[in-house]
């Protein structure tokens, strides 16, 4: 009887870590329309900041063109924690475009969807934006 206990305690554990998971994948239709602002730019420097929010790197990004919501800035700093375990964070490298999903709260943007909204341009795409 103890090993039929453990057995189902631990299935139940099992089953709740499969839940855990804290957002869905985002294919890109969702992406595009859950997010306020999609971007196409160049990550000019990461900050790290002493706030009190989870956020503690900037992102800076020149933008380069806007497919989807008006932002006026040239250059808009983009917060995130790149500590996050699951899920996991966007990814922002220095020197390397990107194509970026964003929404905007209390006057900052942030990455849409996290990891899902942040997209790393491969270099023949970097050479593409750059010449069309």
């Amino acid at each position: 009887m103890k090993a039929f206990i453990i057995t189902m305690a631990s299935l139940i554990g099992f089953t709740e870590c499969l839940e855990a998971y804290p957002i869905d994948p985002r294919p890109l239709r969702k992406l595009i329309i859950e997010s306020e602002f999609i971007v196409i730019g160049n990550v000019l420097e990461l900050q790290k900041v002493k706030e009190r929010d989870d956020f503690n790197i900037i992102a800076y990004i020149r933008i380069r063109e806007v497919l989807q919501g008006k932002i006026s800035e040239t250059i808009i700093g983009v917060p995130f924690n790149p500590n996050y375990i699951c899920p996991a964070p966007p990814r922002y490298e220095a020197g390397t475009d990107v194509l970026v999903f964003l929404k905007r709260h209390n006057g900052k943007y942030y990455t849409h969807a996290l990891s899902y909204g942040a997209k790393t341009m491969p270099v023949e795409a970097q050479y593409a934006v750059n010449f069309a």
